[in-house]
């Protein structure tokens, strides 16, 4: 477990980051795994082109500067719109990723079945321990999540979230969605305020 910087009380549990130490082998492995799914997304586009993060030519700048678009979009039609936008940050992302899903939403775009094996195989059996100030907490096994810190972990994530980006572009309701790995803006526009809210 790791601090998170600047917090008031370092006796609050959500202060810390929990961080996955792992072996070398193991590592370079994920690496190589990473790096296929990584082209796989990219050549084929099996992520949402809104997902930003972890991904090449995808940075904060290019996640703002795309907000910006559609926002000057919204505001440069024949009506007067109004442009919402909702930011959401999901609370301990990694940590509570359903494998299961997981798997559903890779084998649904289209991941390779050995890739898609290797990370089930990956996510089985998986045991934790908490290490904190020369204390070390007895391992337990972990059924759901990913670890954090692992080369692999960013692009598990990118796909374990790609539905929920998808779902909220809809042109009938007039949103759209913009991520940052497990941040995400959602941008909603109408005549209204009230409408959009």
């Amino acid at each position: 477990m790791l601090r998170k910087l600047n917090k008031p009380d370092y006796t609050d549990p959500k202060v810390y980051r929990p961080i996955a130490l792992l072996n070398t082998l193991g590592k370079a492995l994920e690496v190589i795994v990473t790096k296929r799914m990584r082209f796989l997304a990219e050549t084929h586009a099996l992520l949402p082109a809104t997902q930003m993060g972890a991904r090449k030519q995808r940075s904060v700048d290019t996640a703002l500067q795309l907000l910006l678009e559609k926002i000057r979009t919204i505001w440069a039609g024949n009506k007067a719109r109004v442009a919402t936008l909702l930011s959401l940050d999901v609370a301990s992302a990694f940590d509570r990723v359903s494998h299961q899903r997981l798997l559903h939403n890779l084998r649904k775009r289209c991941i390779p079945a050995a890739l898609i094996n290797w990370t089930q195989s990956f996510l089985t059996n998986r045991t934790v321990a908490i290490s904190l100030t020369g204390y070390t907490h007895p391992k337990s096994t972990v059924n759901m999540g990913i670890p954090q810190g692992s080369p692999i972990s960013l692009i598990l994530y990118l796909f374990y979230n790609a539905d929920l980006l998808e779902s909220l572009e809809n042109n009938k309701l007039a949103t759209s969605a913009i991520g940052f790995v497990d941040d995400i803006n959602i941008l909603m526009c109408s005549l209204t305020i009230e409408r959009n809210i």
